[in-house]
């Protein structure tokens, strides 16, 4: 069930929806719905028209640790740096990113990304693409572009900033479920 519960961050007073769950054996507050202060949710209930009001919904928490992580370790420009520079709208490097960050998320087929994505908050984390540019075209011309043995280079060059950048043992073992690669077989 449902509740509205006070939050305190660097002195200001914000309200959010929670529900409990059990996590790790213990009950939490689960946040599903930031609200804002108090004069915020106030005024938004005020001017907003007549009728039922809309919450839209976006999963968040996992997309935003996903893109900081991604550009902790540079995984844009490491992708493109490997390959020709074109002139297109979408670089290959936040193409595969997205493609990858569906995988870590809510693993889908390509023709099934603006449908999982428009749930996300992708389109304000990358807002320089838009939604219906998110075509299983888009990430198979993306992939055209990704010979041999620019895949390889890009994949050495991730392992090593990986390994250097978060200091990982190297006898940790890194296991791909997806077939990515397959198409080079």
């Amino acid at each position: 069930m449902a509740s509205l519960q006070k939050v305190q961050v660097r002195g200001y007073t914000y309200w959010r929806i929670v529900e409990s769950r059990r996590i790790h054996g213990k009950p939490r507050a689960v946040p599903i719905l930031h609200l804002g202060t108090a004069d915020a949710l106030l005024e938004r209930l005020r001017s907003a028209a007549a009728g039922p009001l809309t919450v839209r919904l976006f999963q968040h928490g996992d997309m935003a640790v996903l893109k900081a992580v991604a550009a902790r370790l540079g995984v844009v420009r490491l992708i493109d740096r490997h390959l020709r520079p074109r002139a297109e709208g979408v670089s290959v490097g936040t193409a595969l990113l997205r493609a990858a960050m569906n995988r870590v998320v809510w693993p889908c087929s390509k023709r099934g990304w603006v449908e999982w994505a428009e749930r996300t908050s992708l389109s304000q984390l990358f807002p320089d693409v838009p939604l219906p540019k998110l075509t299983s075209q888009l990430f198979w011309d993306k992939m055209d572009q990704v010979g041999e043995a620019a895949l390889w280079a890009i994949e050495d060059d991730l392992t090593r900033t990986v390994v250097n950048t978060l200091g990982l043992p190297l006898d940790t073992l890194f296991y791909d479920t997806t077939n990515v690669a397959s198409i080079f077989d």
